[in-house]
């Protein structure tokens, strides 16, 4: 919508009132009443704030899809503040992130994909019921050393 259709449609909007009244079936019509100029100003302040509103829904609907990050967000509590139940981060520069539940084997590994944490899928289970991960395809995403060091390498 381009802003002189919303302009128009701000206009139209602003004399409705206007159409109906004179669509009225009443015959009692009486004569405009003459006002001072700061009735006129507050109308304006009325309808310039609804262009406004609706310039900034219009800019809101039309507005491109968010553009990608070279880097995410490191949100998580750091692993040294970490109670027992809190998901931290043992590490995240923005690009790869290590994160579990503190005080738990419970750890994710994330790689940041420009929109989104993507999680690094398991490739299989040890012998003993942890996750175990493809070394060899963790490197070619990227994974930095101090993340691959953590990772239970699957045999």
């Amino acid at each position: 919508m381009t802003l002189r259709r919303t302009l128009s449609t701000a206009a139209l909007a602003a004399s409705l009132p206007f159409a109906l009244t004179a669509c009225s079936e009443s015959d009692d019509i009486s004569e405009p009443i003459m006002t001072t100029e700061a009735t006129a100003n507050t109308n304006s302040e009325k309808s310039s704030t609804t262009v406004s509103t609706i310039v900034e829904t219009v800019s809101e609907e039309e507005s491109p899809e968010p553009e990608t990050q070279s880097k995410g967000p490191c949100e998580w509590m750091p692993v040294e503040q970490g109670q027992p139940g809190d998901l931290v981060a043992m590490y995240c520069d923005g690009t790869h992130a290590s994160i579990g539940t503190y005080a738990s084997d419970h750890v994710e590994y994330l790689s940041w994909d420009g929109k989104d944490w993507v999680r690094f899928e398991r490739s299989g289970t040890t012998y003993t019921g942890f996750a175990c991960y493809d070394i060899a395809q963790a490197e070619s995403q990227g994974f930095p050393a101090e993340i691959i060091d953590r990772m239970i390498p699957c045999d």
